[in-house]
């Protein structure tokens, strides 16, 4: 979906996934350094759903789970985010994460199709890589 990147100032989207005929889906985020010059800065991820993949996007609840640091082979309790989804601060180098979508939800608001968003802040610099499972 997303192949190994450093994500910089500008908003990054994975590919649509078709959740036809789907009864659960998931996206595994790998994390590696996150980079800024002020402390304050974030990587906010949201999920957006939409009719077609050339269509108006919506962003959607749903819920995800964050590792512990690098090798520390913890993960958080499942968290249920809003529309407005989670961020990433700059001390949460190595952090995974793991991103439940309910396929059952979106189609009863006719969305077929799922994508994630990374949204950096200006100064900020992700390294992650992305994948559908």
């Amino acid at each position: 979906l997303l192949s190994p990147a450093d994500i910089t100032s500008n908003d990054t989207y994975t590919a649509y996934v078709d959740l036809k005929g789907v009864n659960r889906a998931a996206f595994f985020l790998a994390v590696g350094n996150i980079h800024s010059g002020t402390a304050g800065d974030t990587e906010t991820i949201t999920v957006e759903a939409a009719t077609d993949p050339a269509g108006t996007e919506a962003a959607i609840a749903f819920k995800y789970r964050l590792s512990g640091a690098a090798a520390s082979n913890t993960w958080t309790a499942i968290t249920s985010a809003t529309t407005s989804g989670f961020t990433y601060a700059i001390t949460d180098d190595g952090k995974n994460a793991w991103i439940e979508i309910d396929p059952d939800a979106l189609a009863a608001s006719d969305y077929r199709y799922v994508r994630v968003k990374i949204a950096p802040t200006s100064a900020s610099r992700f390294q992650l890589a992305f994948r559908w499972l």
